[in-house]
């Protein structure tokens, strides 16, 4: 489902880089968005609290056009 979205950025060539949230500790979230191409660029501590626990989320990210800025 994410696929979509990616090819049609690709194809505009409007958007440079998509980025997102995941939990840290969502492996099996985190492996689908690396397959696709997207890269840990940061962290993000204790974003937020859930029944008492906090938890963090890396930033992602996906260059569309790594070699035009």
């Amino acid at each position: 489902m994410v696929r979509i979205p990616i090819d049609w950025a690709r194809s505009a060539q409007i958007i440079r880089t998509i980025n997102l949230r995941v939990r840290t500790d969502n492996t099996a979230g985190i492996r689908p968005y690396q397959q696709l191409g997207f890269q840990v660029e940061g962290l993000i501590r204790r974003e937020y609290r859930l029944k008492g626990r906090f938890y963090d989320n890396d930033v992602m990210g996906l260059l569309l056009d790594p070699l035009k800025r």
